[in-house]
């Protein structure tokens, strides 16, 4: 429902120069408004995601038991501000974003898929095991539906 007027905001804009939405917004036709809004829209993004989402990685690195408070506290807070300094300028954090997506997609979409078609398959094949060990129900049932057209 909310992308209706969304959709139609954006086509009274031309992307032909490749320009993302912020750097149409502070375009000389629109209105100041709009322009300290897209300013200072990044600034609030960060400022509010950050926090919640260092603790959300803190606390479930302490409540998993992956990592203790002191550890878990430096790997959710200090550690991505570190790699945010490190890597803010330059290229260097399109070489880290690169390998981490390949990192991460190369397990996700090859070997995960394969881990849980495995585990699947095991689980389906004691199905039949305990159906037939019940009084051999299962076998009359695979009698039946070989019968019906």
């Amino acid at each position: 429902l909310l992308m209706v007027p969304a959709a139609l905001a954006a086509l009274t804009l031309d992307f032909t120069g490749g320009e993302d939405l912020l750097a149409q917004l502070t375009r000389p036709s629109i209105p100041a408004f709009i322009k300290i809004s897209t300013f200072f829209f990044p600034l609030f993004e960060f400022v509010v995601s950050i926090p919640i989402l260092s603790v959300i990685v803190r606390y479930n690195l302490v409540e998993s038991g992956v990592a203790s408070r002191p550890t878990a506290a430096f790997i959710a807070v200090v550690l991505p501000w570190l790699m945010g300094i490190c890597f803010y300028g330059g290229i260097m954090i399109n070489y880290v974003i690169t390998w981490v997506g390949i990192s991460a997609a190369g397990p996700l979409n090859f070997i995960i898929p394969c881990w849980i078609f495995l585990i699947s398959s095991r689980s389906k094949r004691l199905v039949p095991s305990v159906i037939e060990e019940e009084g051999g129900q299962y076998e009359e049932e695979k009698k039946r539906s070989s019968l019906r057209p």
